[in-house]
């Protein structure tokens, strides 16, 4: 496994399968990123509805196919712009 800070809020793990895991994708108007929306991922985990943590949740999503994982109130918002999503509760 390997751990890459992209910047800010988002962090990537990319698993010993080829598997891409982004975790708050803040990435668009995002100084510190080092990767663009095109950045390929397999899953988007989301921890918050701030926008320097879900920025660009939808857009990955879509170019990727990838579920965006989190808490159900972010996921609604999420399918209602077509993304996919998996709604998760905390604890």
């Amino acid at each position: 496994m390997k751990i890459i800070y992209h910047g800010h809020s988002c962090v990537e793990l990319q698993l010993q399968n080829g598997l891409h895991l982004i975790f708050d994708p803040f990435i668009t108007n995002n100084p510190q990123t080092d990767i663009t929306v095109d950045y390929p991922v397999d899953f988007i985990f989301v921890s918050h509805g701030h926008a320097h943590h879900n920025g660009d949740m939808i857009t990955l999503s879509k170019k990727n196919k990838a579920p965006i994982i989190a808490v159900p109130e972010l996921t609604y918002y999420a399918e209602k712009e077509s993304a996919i999503t998996y709604p998760i509760n905390l604890g």
